[in-house]
């Protein structure tokens, strides 16, 4: 794969604005997106709580990894992934080999503030609060840290103006 045609996978916490940053650079530079929960959803025919109720936390690990596997075919993508997505090894080398990753972070009160209405997040079930976001972020933390080519801080930024510090720091490293 050429490095122009590679894609760009936005990681990050839940809330951290991965899948509104797509939708910005979509509008903004015509990159198409693919969510990976969207097509999770979509191949399984049942919701992220429901896969994470009836069959696991684990399974859905593995459909991520098999997504990422069939992204790969992919050209020139942006790749909204699940928040989670980069605690398996696996999956954390499969994005590098096929682009850039861009770690979304905020503080654990930007994220509460953003996820508090959501009730489709399984991982914070019960826990929406700064306390337990903040620990379950600090526990990903190295995860995110490991696997980012670049990491931009989305508190106090309109989603426009991370589109475009991405896009700006993803062709620099091109």
């Amino acid at each position: 794969m050429s490095k122009v045609n590679r894609h760009i996978y936005l990681i990050g916490f839940m809330g951290c604005g991965k899948t509104s940053v797509s939708i910005a650079m979509n509008q903004l530079y015509g990159k198409n997106i693919v969510e990976v929960d969207d097509r999770i959803i979509a191949k399984e025919g049942r919701s992220i709580n429901q896969i994470f109720a009836e069959s696991g936390e684990n399974y859905f690990r593995d459909l991520e990894t098999e997504m990422l596997k069939e992204l790969a075919d992919e050209d020139n993508i942006i790749v909204s992934c699940g928040g989670g997505m980069v605690l398996r090894e696996e999956n954390r080398r499969l994005m590098k080999e096929n682009g850039v990753i861009i770690w979304l972070d905020a503080t654990p009160e930007t994220i509460l503030d953003r996820v508090k209405d959501d009730d489709s997040r399984p991982n914070l079930k019960g826990k929406k609060n700064v306390k337990d976001i903040k620990a379950l972020k600090n526990k990903r933390a190295d995860a995110y840290a490991e696997a980012a080519d670049i990491k931009v801080d989305t508190d106090g930024k309109t989603i426009r103006e991370v589109a475009k510090e991405i896009y700006e720091s993803v062709n620099r490293t091109r």
